[in-house]
């Protein structure tokens, strides 16, 4: 019902190896994800085990950590988390920071292609002469790029819903799937028009911020309220029902909750 997560298949976790390499290294060689007595994790054979170690091996010594390592100081690496734990900022050179909670407004309204709009607007009106030119330019470039690659992605899977549902046998599951890939080209070129495909959009859009930068502890702002032009719209034009809400609310919730399982250092 709704579409997109950080990792295939289902249940499935990325490990980010750009960010820290040696506690993936140490676990896989002696401390087994899969005995952990807690957030356990299991690699599917041996193949994809020796994969993850020769793709650690590559990033030794080019990851986020070593690059911030480098640059402490004796006291600073002392009181550190490899050292009394007195201060514990390698967290985040391990596994990225997360801790935000973006303007979900301001999506809901423009969508990914207003957000290209205006960052196209800025780039074009952006004078030489600023100051701060070649920092705004690489701002809004980078914005550019990185919604045109949403919206992209988006518009994959309304085409893979578009094909599973030209071959579905069940009536109910068709509509279903005719319904999610009109949803995706929608938030694909636009802004939602609809609760179903509002909700799309909020998940396409926090899966993204996770798949981009190992995002954890992503904030979802005040959800009911913007969520809630749409819930009453839909309502008041019968084109929805409260006991479908409540089910596309629950799956959201289920995916969510297998988002958030990233592989953890802990």
């Amino acid at each position: 019902m709704i579409v997109g997560k950080i990792a295939a298949p289902a249940k499935a976790s990325p490990i980010y190896p750009e960010f820290s390499v040696n506690w993936i290294i140490d676990e896989i060689l002696h401390s087994p994800f899969e005995e952990r007595p807690n957030d356990q994790f299991y690699i599917r054979n041996d193949e994809e085990r020796q994969e993850i170690l020769e793709l650690c091996a590559w990033w030794k010594g080019k990851t986020i950590d070593d690059l911030v390592n480098v640059r402490l100081d004796e006291d600073q690496v002392k009181g550190s988390e490899v050292g009394e734990r007195i201060f514990q900022t390698n967290l985040y050179h391990y596994a990225g920071t997360g801790h935000l909670a973006i303007n979900y407004p301001k999506l809901m309204e423009v969508g990914f292609a207003g957000l290209v709009r205006e960052a196209k607007k800025h780039l074009e009106t952006l004078s030489k002469r600023d100051p701060d030119y070649g920092d705004k330019r690489d701002q809004y470039q980078a914005m550019i790029i990185m919604h045109e690659a949403a919206m992209k992605y988006t518009e994959r899977y309304a085409k893979l819903a578009e094909e599973k549902a030209a071959i579905e046998k069940n009536e109910q599951r068709k509509q279903e799937l005719e319904e999610m890939a009109a949803n995706c080209y929608q938030i694909a070129k636009g802004a939602p028009e609809n609760f179903w495909q509002a909700l799309q959009l909020f998940n396409i859009a926090t899966a993204l911020i996770q798949v981009e930068s190992n995002g954890h502890s992503i904030s979802y702002g005040r959800m009911d309220q913007w969520l809630q032009p749409y819930y009453e719209a839909d309502i008041q034009q019968g084109k929805i029902t409260k006991e479908f809400v409540l089910e596309l609310l629950e799956v959201e919730y289920v995916k969510r909750l297998q988002s958030g399982r990233r592989l953890a250092t802990l």
